[in-house]
């Protein structure tokens, strides 16, 4: 039996976005293919189907200015970002994000 929790999270993800009438999953394809399957911070490779079977690799739809800080939930404040990178942002700023990025992944 689904919890509440998971099932609001399923209403979440297929509900169709502000700017336009896709649901989340068909616009963080449509950033993947701008991007070619990577990663807008790291640069690495994402996965959408679970052949890879790591979660680090899996993408997410990530806001560039969070909405809890006054960002838009429109395409041009969106990327997909890896897994990883997606936690360790949160709702931090971007420029303080690539400041850690760079002490947490000094090879980028």
């Amino acid at each position: 039996m689904a919890t509440s929790a998971s099932k609001n999270k399923a209403k979440r993800r297929s509900r169709p976005l502000s700017s336009n009438q896709w649901t989340r999953k068909q616009w963080l394809v449509s950033a993947m293919e701008r991007q070619g399957n990577k990663c807008a911070y790291c640069g690495g490779r994402m996965f959408l189907s679970s052949q890879v079977g790591e979660e680090r690799y899996r993408p997410v739809l990530e806001h560039i200015v969070a909405i809890s800080r006054g960002g838009a939930d429109v395409e041009e404040n969106t990327v997909a970002a890896c897994y990883s990178c997606d936690r360790l942002k949160k709702s931090m700023p971007l420029v303080d994000f690539l400041s850690l990025l760079k002490e947490e992944k000094p090879w980028l």
